[in-house]
């Protein structure tokens, strides 16, 4: 993840390579396969509750180091739009990516 988020040359690189890390995620927490999260969906859409925010927020944080509240996961109108604001976040994608 860290190669991936500290050499894209665009803004879309890391949007891309961070929402298919939460897709696989999520569908692995629910059990469903891989490819059947609509990132057009909010989180609690997709079944996402206050304990699996948790979960996420820390390993969000870890993985991208990032920082990142319950808030921004559980009030995120959509999965993408989530995606957006930790790779905004994220002291590991460049600042001029950002």
């Amino acid at each position: 993840m860290q190669a991936l988020l500290a050499s894209p040359q665009t803004k879309c690189e890391p949007i891309a390579a961070i929402t298919s890390i939460m897709a696989k995620k999520l569908a692995a927490d629910f059990g469903r396969p891989e490819g059947v999260i609509d990132i057009s969906l909010a989180l609690t859409d997709i079944g996402v509750d206050s304990l699996i925010a948790v979960e996420h927020r820390n390993r969000i944080g870890v993985m991208m180091d990032a920082d990142c509240s319950i808030f921004d996961i559980m009030q995120s109108p959509l999965l993408s739009i989530l995606v957006e604001t930790m790779a905004s976040k994220s002291r590991l994608v460049r600042s001029e990516i950002r």
